[in-house]
């Protein structure tokens, strides 16, 4: 693995061990200031970091416990930007009502004043195989 492709993938890490902690704070310290956040809730976009931070501190206020395991990454990257496809399962309880979902994933990054950053997140969320509805991360 490449030097880029393992700084997106710490950053990746870096996101879930982040949404797993609940850590609002921490997951906008990964992004750019003009990042995009799919919602599938609303089905659109949540944009910036300060309104992305303000989405994922709601939404974790409501979720006791989160579990998140990546699989199947790739990364593909050129010299400023990287492209990571990954499949996120994932546990929660939110609202005091157990869920899980399988989400294909795809982060984009962008580096700037040599620091890489999170510029668009979106995740395609399918009820697990117990039928549990979706609402991932």
């Amino acid at each position: 693995m490449n030097k880029i492709a393992e700084t997106a993938t710490g950053i990746v890490n870096a996101l879930f061990r982040s949404i797993d902690a609940r850590d609002a704070a921490a997951v906008a310290d990964l992004l750019t200031d003009d990042a995009a956040m799919a919602d599938e809730m609303s089905k659109g976009w949540v944009r910036g970091k300060a309104q992305i931070r303000e989405f994922v501190g709601t939404t974790f206020a409501a979720v006791e416990v989160i579990n998140s395991a990546v699989s199947d990454v790739v990364v593909r990257e050129s010299a400023d930007h990287a492209t990571v496809t990954l499949l996120l399962t994932q546990s929660y309880v939110l609202n005091g009502r157990p869920g899980s979902v399988v989400a294909p994933t795809s982060l984009m990054l962008e580096r700037g004043d040599g620091n890489w950053l999170i510029s668009v997140m979106q995740s395609s969320a399918f009820a697990d195989d117990r039928g549990l509805n979706p609402g991932g991360m």
